[in-house]
């Protein structure tokens, strides 16, 4: 089986078949469908075209910005494509460039051209990956989402579509289907796969990327998915999967493509996806740095906050509330101040009542005062972005 979309099954036969069809297709890929949306990338990619993947749910503002400079065309492909292992050989050997979006979290999403250099640096098949059946809970038309139907399609195994869903939908889907390899970002776990403490002893793998991962997640990952090893990966759209690790610290590889200046992720011009004049490109990361030479990130440059005249990290207001007994997950931002500029708001899902003050007189032993956030907001879930990532809000 290719792709199991919740009531819908489509087998590598269906796919070639539909391939072979050399239906009119258009470079722009605009879907909803999960099968709809891997068939256009299918075709393009096969007929090694530059062609663009564009989110179901952009405001009319963000696609007309997304669409600015293309020139949409429609084609119909020459392809005939044999059985699954003629598929993946053309795939994985095609010159094609895809344009992609970021996601958006600190702007409007920008277009980001990759080539198979960019896109397939990771991908590798694998003995222990073949035939595995992958729980896609990444947005699909996404770098990270991307990544794991061309890991799934390279080992020949099944895509789940887990994205989305109802919480309770995806922890079945999850033990009908004998889920193998999981790859989500920390929130999408914290807010759909945590929260019932279902175990599953088919989970072999369990990837997180997209956000910064806490020790508290990866071991509540451990403990749900007892059989599997967990993984934290360093990536971005700009650049791709760069690091891998099974924990919250990193280790470079090779300080010619990744290097850390000034507590801030370098990474070479060589492994970007897009034109750079320098050599060295600021990924925007602040890292904390061991003696070691290991490191872990703290925060993207941009979520820091100014309050009242201390630089304040978001992420670790958030990771001692989230250490609390009672609380399942939370969210940090700032919002303007007329005294001090910025005051700090915290969104929290708890599993008992409290109050914002029992909550805040907790967070004074573990935290300085600026660092405690001013207003304490209890809501049901983390509103996250399109790719899973939680929204700071301002």
């Amino acid at each position: 089986m290719f792709i199991i979309d919740n009531a819908n099954n489509y087998s590598y036969d269906f796919l070639i078949e539909d391939l072979n069809k050399n239906e009119s297709i258009n470079n722009v890929v605009e879907e909803s469908n999960l099968y709809e949306i891997y068939k256009k990338v299918f075709l393009n990619v096969l007929s090694q075209k530059h062609f663009y993947i564009l989110d179901t749910g952009l405001s009319d503002t963000e696609k007309q910005s997304s669409l600015e400079g293309i020139k949409c065309e429609t084609f119909k492909p020459s392809i005939k494509i044999k059985d699954r292992e003629e598929l993946i050989k053309q795939f994985f050997s095609s010159s094609f460039t895809m344009d992609i979006l970021s996601s958006g979290t600190t702007g409007a999403p920008k277009r980001i051209s990759h080539s198979p250099l960019t896109l397939f640096r990771t991908i590798k098949e694998k003995p222990k990956f073949h035939q595995a059946t992958w729980g896609l809970c990444f947005n699909p038309t996404h770098y990270a989402g991307l990544q794991v139907f061309f890991q799934t399609l390279i080992n020949s195994g099944t895509i789940v579509n887990l994205f989305n869903l109802n919480s309770l939908i995806e922890l079945e889907l999850i033990l009908k289907h004998k889920v193998t390899n999981i790859s989500m970002t920390p929130t999408y776990f914290k807010n759909k796969l945590s929260i019932n403490n279902t175990i599953s002893k088919y989970v072999k793998t369990v990837t997180f990327g997209g956000e910064k991962v806490d020790s508290m997640t990866l071991s509540k990952a451990s403990e749900l998915f007892p059989n599997a090893k967990v993984y934290n990966i360093y990536a971005s759209t700009e650049f791709g999967s760069l690091l891998i690790s099974d924990g919250e610290y990193f280790q470079i590889v090779d300080p010619n493509l990744v290097k850390i200046e000034d507590n801030k992720v370098l990474v070479n011009r060589a492994m970007l996806s897009f034109r750079y004049d320098s050599e060295w490109y600021d990924s925007g990361d602040r890292v904390e740095k061991e003696s070691s030479g290991k490191f872990k990130i703290l925060a993207r440059e941009t979520d820091f906050v100014n309050i009242g005249g201390y630089s304040v990290n978001p992420n670790e207001v958030e990771e001692q509330i989230n250490k609390l007994d009672y609380v399942l997950n939370s969210v940090v931002y700032s919002r303007k101040n007329s005294v001090l500029g910025n005051i700090l708001v915290a969104e929290i899902v708890v599993n008992k009542q409290v109050s914002d003050i029992d909550l805040k007189k907790e967070l004074k032993s573990k935290l300085q005062d600026w660092k405690i956030p001013s207003k304490v907001l209890f809501v049901d879930d983390i509103t996250t972005s399109r790719t899973g990532k939680k929204l700071r809000k301002s």
